[in-house]
């Protein structure tokens, strides 16, 4: 909560600063592939999503973000959608037709299992990024990530154990490739 108190502070604290020049604004689908971690034994799948995009200046950028993955398990055959809102940080520090970026934010993750107990919790994203500006106002960016997921594992102890439940601190780590085509307003 912190966070995004000190993010949608420093939009208005930049919007002031730059009163006369107005508000850009950006906004598109994107598809992509998702790398689930292997501890999970989610089948990767694609991906779809929309990402809203304020400038703040001319190299930083505030995006919020919603996607979803639809997968299943391998093991029980469970069908799973994890749904993802998020809000990065990019910088774009060279304006031209090919622009590269860098990104890092924080999402909030929720994984609705058929099979299996729904979980949800926070993650961090970082990546890389490049645009091409197709005209003056469409783009198209292509994108990889990398989200760390911090997360407790509670498993079942052996038989016969004081305790029946033990749990282990676990951080999966999920990849993925997104392109998406963007308007700017």
């Amino acid at each position: 909560m912190r966070i995004l108190f000190a993010l949608a502070l420093l939009l208005v604290v930049t919007r002031c600063a730059r009163a006369d020049d107005g508000w850009v604004l950006e906004f598109g689908p994107y598809v992509g592939y998702f790398d689930f971690d292997g501890v999970t034994e989610y089948e990767d799948k694609g991906m779809f999503g929309a990402r809203g995009t304020i400038h703040l200046s001319d190299t930083f950028r505030l995006e919020a973000e919603f996607d979803e993955v639809y997968t299943s398990r391998r093991p029980l055959d469970s069908r799973a959608r994890q749904v993802t809102l998020a809000m990065h940080g990019r910088y774009e520090p060279l304006a031209g037709r090919f622009s590269p970026s860098a990104l890092a934010g924080l999402a909030i993750v929720a994984l609705d299992d058929s099979e299996n107990p729904d979980a949800y919790g926070e993650a961090y994203d970082l990546g890389l990024g490049l645009r091409l500006r197709a005209t003056e106002r469409w783009n198209v960016r292509a994108e990889w990530l990398l989200r760390a997921q911090p997360m407790r594992l509670i498993m079942p102890s052996e038989e016969g154990a004081e305790n029946p439940i033990s749990s282990e601190d676990l951080t999966l780590w999920g990849r993925y490739f997104r392109v998406g085509v963007f308007y700017e307003f």
